[in-house]
């Protein structure tokens, strides 16, 4: 059975359906809110007839060749297919991964206007959101206006704070890239850097620093040199590539390509007192 278009699924029914469908690797979730159609715009029975509204107007005013996002959540948690799975989403520009190897994100579409004083995410719609993103990518997702300025996408009246604290739980502080060791645990790299970020790969605006650098002389990654001859790091795909190779064969359960504590401690170890 290949990716169809247009299934309406329970979130959890959609979690298997993409891991059965699915042959890529799906790096982050990007989360859009539509504005348009609202929330007061589902009748509770016109699940079809709004995602064919917004196909249309991706494929025939936009001019792209299919609806944008993989799945659209409706009001009631129910969960739409939309663009096939293994196909590069139409999310953000400059974020997509279009080369086509396998390794692009996951795009969402909740229906509502969820900018301040209008629509409010809330809740079978956040649940649905909610497992989509922990199941589905882990954990990790942008936020549309995280990628493109301009826009309040999915919404003002949404933070990243509270949909990350909804998102990993309310266990763990939201902000933090400490998640399974201390600060002080953690060893710093033969460079002097130590690990205070969580670093990632974001097309568009690379991370830079002396602990990419570190990451990737310790990975054989070959750094940029700038016009003096001084080497410096940006984590770029490459990079990213390495870390995610790296985690494998240190048996991470969920390999992402990015460098959080777990994987910093795996690359340069922790105090003798731990």
């Amino acid at each position: 059975m290949s990716w169809k278009y247009g299934q309406l699924m329970t979130a959890s029914q959609f979690v298997s359906y993409v891991r059965k469908q699915s042959s890529s690797r799906l790096t982050s979730t990007h989360v859009h809110g539509t504005w348009a159609p609202r929330k007061s715009d589902f009748n509770g029975k016109n699940h079809r007839r709004l995602q064919d509204g917004m196909r249309r107007y991706h494929m025939h005013t936009r001019g792209w060749s299919d609806i944008a996002q993989h799945a659209t959540i409706f009001p009631d948690g129910k969960v739409m297919t939309g663009r096939n799975i293994n196909r590069a989403p139409a999310s953000a520009y400059h974020h997509n991964d279009l080369d086509r190897d396998g390794v692009h994100p996951f795009m969402i579409e909740m229906i509502g206007n969820f900018d301040i004083g209008h629509e409010r995410l809330e809740g079978p719609q956040l649940q649905a959101a909610i497992e989509l993103v922990q199941h589905i990518t882990h954990g990790h997702f942008y936020f549309h206006r995280e990628m493109q300025s301009g826009k309040t996408c999915p919404g003002s009246g949404i933070s990243r704070s509270w949909f990350e604290s909804k998102v990993r739980g309310v266990r763990k502080k939201a902000s933090s890239p400490f998640d399974d060791y201390r600060p002080d645990q953690l060893k710093g790299a033969p460079n002097g850097a130590e690990f205070s970020r969580t670093l990632s790969y974001i097309h568009g605006r690379q991370m830079i620093g002396d602990d990419i650098l570190a990451v990737q002389k310790r990975l054989g990654v070959k750094p940029i040199k700038n016009r003096m001859g001084k080497e410096y790091g940006i984590y770029g795909p490459i990079t990213e590539k390495a870390v995610y190779a790296f985690q494998k064969k240190q048996g991470a359960k969920h390999p992402s390509g990015k460098v959080g504590d777990w994987t910093w401690a795996k690359l340069f170890g922790l105090n003798q007192a731990h």
